[in-house]
């Protein structure tokens, strides 16, 4: 590894690292003069992330893989594009894209340096620079040096007071909305709306698919207040007909009011997906109305070469493997749709490992009609739950249990077993340690 690559990530995690901390929203209370010294912040580094065009992309479900699409159709169409996701799977260069490649490494380390040192000269003593502000700040300043066009920003956590809440979007968008990180924003699902409605403005246009009647009510209470007329909730208008999925990805007509495409390939093979592919194509609608020219032609070779890895990402090799990093029982039970009607008749084992924080119970009792055999493990990870924990959880399900204390050796165990696909589910933390292990490199150059 690149020594300077090191030292700058060694000092990066030095911060406050909501991702690793249990029980975060009790430990740390993010308040609304948190964002304001953010703003200050970046006033600091010339306040980039003015310089471009920007969707702001929160929800619990599906928001990366909004992301992924959308970028894919802007590159097809010409407009060198930005995106800024979390967490990553193997290299943290993955969460700064351009042009869909992970960024420059040498870029990378020259403005990590410069803000960690920012971050240390103003604030860093009383603990309110976080290392997701500094990666946020990083990515908008890349983005202006890379003079990209527009840039897809998915929100890391909630909304209101994430810190990627703190741009002038050009469009919001709030994709399908769940019961997630309970312990920070809320245990009901009006309570969650509400935080991640907190990116809506007035007078910029929201897209959504929010999911549940629940979900839409606060969203349309949202918009009543702010005034705001300009909004889409594409679950309305959409049809959807002629749905295929193979092995090499999802093939449907749609139709949203705006736009009416047949037999749309996209190359991610779940049809999950196709909710995420229904929000996206209604960004790209409302970027038509603000002038922003998308063809047919883009949308299509977008979709056809977009690549969202750790997303039922499928190895062939000596068994079929097949790397999803679903993380709670909603994202579970679509995986397992999605398993049964692209094999519905092939023997299936799971290999699972979730963090201690997530819903582990609901999880496993959505993965118990897809397989009775179950290899329960682990990932280096602060939150990851303990085998012994997941074992007692896993015999309420009557699942043919094994264990193992890495992935290495769960792949190793799964690969001979009697099953012909094997899923690892269960954590984006340990579908990132599987693609290591399977030998794939986000970052490849």
């Amino acid at each position: 590894m690149n020594v300077r690559f090191k030292k700058v990530i060694d000092e990066l995690y030095s911060f406050i690292d909501y991702e690793k901390l249990l029980n975060s929203g009790n430990l740390i209370q993010t308040r609304q003069d948190d964002l304001d010294r953010f703003a200050n912040f970046l006033e600091r580094i010339g306040s980039p992330q003015d310089n471009y065009r920007k969707i702001l992309v929160a929800g619990s479900k599906g928001k990366g893989s909004v992301c992924a699409m959308t970028e894919a159709v802007l590159r097809a169409q010409g407009y060198k594009t930005g995106l800024y996701t979390s967490p990553h799977l193997v290299n943290i260069r993955e969460r700064i894209k351009i042009d869909g490649c992970c960024v420059n490494e040498n870029l990378f380390i020259e403005e990590l340096e410069k803000n960690i040192a920012l971050a240390k000269q103003i604030g860093a003593e009383k603990k309110y620079r976080t290392v997701f502000e500094i990666l946020t700040a990083t990515a908008f300043s890349i983005f202006k040096k890379g003079q990209v066009d527009i840039a897809l920003v998915e929100v890391g956590l909630g909304g209101r007071l994430d810190a990627t809440n703190i741009i002038e979007p050009d469009i919001t968008v709030i994709t399908n909305l769940g019961i997630d990180h309970t312990n920070i924003l809320g245990t009901t699902i009006e309570e969650i709306t509400r935080e991640k409605a907190g990116i809506i403005r007035p007078g910029i246009p929201l897209v959504t698919y929010p999911g549940s009647i629940k979900a839409e009510e606060i969203i349309l209470e949202k918009l009543k207040t702010l005034k705001l007329e300009d909004f889409l909730f594409v679950d309305r208008n959409t049809i959807v007909n002629n749905v295929e999925s193979n092995q090499k990805g999802t093939t449907f007509d749609i139709d949203n009011g705006y736009l009416s495409i047949k037999e749309l390939m996209l190359a991610l093979p779940s049809e999950i997906q196709i909710k995420n592919a229904i929000i996206s194509l209604g960004i790209i609608s409302m970027l038509n109305k603000q002038g922003i020219e998308i063809s047919e032609e883009s949308i299509r070779t977008g979709f056809k070469n977009v690549k969202w890895p750790g997303r039922m990402q499928i190895f062939q090799g000596e068994k079929t493997v097949v790397v999803d990093g679903a993380h709670s029982p909603m994202a579970i039970e679509c995986i397992c749709d999605s398993m049964r009607k692209i094999w519905p008749n092939e023997k299936i084992g799971v290999i699972f490992s979730a963090n201690m924080d997530k819903d582990i119970r609901g999880m496993l009792y959505g993965l118990r009609d897809l397989s009775q055999e179950i290899i329960l493990t682990r990932f280096d990870w602060p939150r990851v739950a303990q085998i012994d924990n997941l074992v007692e959880i896993a015999e309420e399900f009557e699942f043919e249990i094994k264990t193992a204390p890495d992935i290495k050796t769960a792949i190793k165990l799964a690969l001979k077993d009697s099953c012909e696909i094997v899923l690892i589910t269960g954590s984006l933390y340990l579908a990132g340690e599987a693609l290591t292990e399977l030998g794939f490199n986000p970052c490849a150059d």
